[in-house]
């Protein structure tokens, strides 16, 4: 439904030539409504339509100063003829109903300030469409496609461009968002995009196991370290034996596995101590890697967390040579290879 006023006052004195011949555009579909209004007028009124703004018709029965007219055809022309004694008729600007070519255009903005359970969007209203935009902003779910009847922002009116606050999110998990206008009779959607939530865990926190966070990948995972030594004082394993292992910290679980079924395993040695560790309920702990020490030191024991013994050395599960095995100090901060058969601290880790 479309209301128009026109202003007009009929008067004899009137220079028609002070009346512009303006017209104003309404964009609708057939079966829609139109409304028109004189603002002021004196004598008769006529309400007039035509096809083409030359020929026009009498409306039946449309005499007062308002109409409300059901479109039958699009386009269409609308005017008012007034007359007064003997004044000659005269005719109002005439409104131009034309064809209403749907939903409003729209651009998605991309993604930002993304967090655990927030992120900032938006986007463009670049065409209103049939009427202009009465709501917009941007629609989100973890599944494509999504509509207003999933989640959405409200974030004004009209053309142009507009921030939108996500919020309410799930940590580490995947949501799809469209920009949407609504212009009272189609909405349009703007292009889908996707982000990934921060994960749930932070530099820091408590891990699932109970240890504490010290690395996280991009799909929301990590690794997490026992919140106290393993032991003070454990050889690394037995000398003479390449095991291929490797320095990168997600090699941990590999690393491990290899030293623990090398056939001369035992109890009292590092890799060994933390593959036999049950913790905060999971049994899936392993001795570090070389790689892993060392966030260990940047991201946690560097911002005062995780309790490491600064005097002694902490075992890895990375090998130098077949005598040999890396280490790592968390009072310098630096690494060195030593003799398997020495005796060093040993903190258990695992990934999540």
């Amino acid at each position: 439904m479309k209301n128009i006023a026109i202003a007009l006052t009929a008067l004899c004195a009137l220079a028609f030539g002070s009346v512009q011949a303006q017209t104003d555009t309404v964009k609708l579909l057939v079966g829609d409504t139109l409304n028109l209004d004189l603002d002021a007028a004196r004598g008769s009124v006529q309400w007039q339509k035509s096809s083409d703004a030359s020929t026009w018709t009498d409306i039946a029965g449309e005499t007062n100063t308002s109409i409300s007219y059901a479109m039958d055809a699009v386009p269409q022309y609308f005017r008012a003829v007034i007359s007064e004694g003997d004044c000659n008729d005269f005719n109002s600007p005439f409104v131009v109903v034309q064809t209403c070519f749907g939903a409003p255009i729209l651009t998605t903005t991309a993604i930002t300030n993304i967090g655990r359970f927030d992120a900032t969007g938006g986007g463009e209203v670049l065409d209103n469409g049939c009427a202009p935009v009465q709501a917009r902003g941007v629609v989100y779910s973890t599944s494509p496609n999504p509509t207003i009847l999933n989640n959405s922002t409200a974030d004004g009116t009209g053309l142009g461009s507009f921030t939108s606050s996500l919020v309410n999110l799930t940590a580490g998990v995947t949501y799809y968002v469209r920009s949407y206008a609504f212009n009272g009779t189609f909405t349009g959607y703007g292009p889908e995009i996707s982000f990934t939530t921060a994960s749930q865990y932070a530099l820091g926190d408590t891990g699932p196991g109970g240890g504490l966070v010290f690395y996280l990948d991009a799909s929301g995972g990590g690794w997490e370290a026992a919140t106290s030594d393993q032991s003070a004082s454990a050889p690394w394993s037995c000398s003479g034996t390449t095991f291929n292992t490797s320095l990168s910290a997600d090699s941990s679980a590999a690393n491990t596995n290899k030293i623990v079924n090398n056939g001369c395993s035992n109890s009292n040695e590092a890799a060994d101590i933390c593959a036999a560790l049950t913790l905060g309920g999971f049994s899936d702990w392993v001795l570090p890697s070389k790689d892993a020490l060392l966030l260990m030191y940047t991201n946690l024991h560097q911002s005062s967390l995780g309790g490491f013994n600064t005097s002694g050395e902490y075992w890895s599960s990375s090998e130098q040579f077949s005598n040999f095995a890396w280490h790592y100090n968390f009072g310098f901060g630096n690494t060195q290879a030593s003799q398997r058969s020495q005796n060093f601290r040993v903190r258990a880790v695992r990934k999540f």
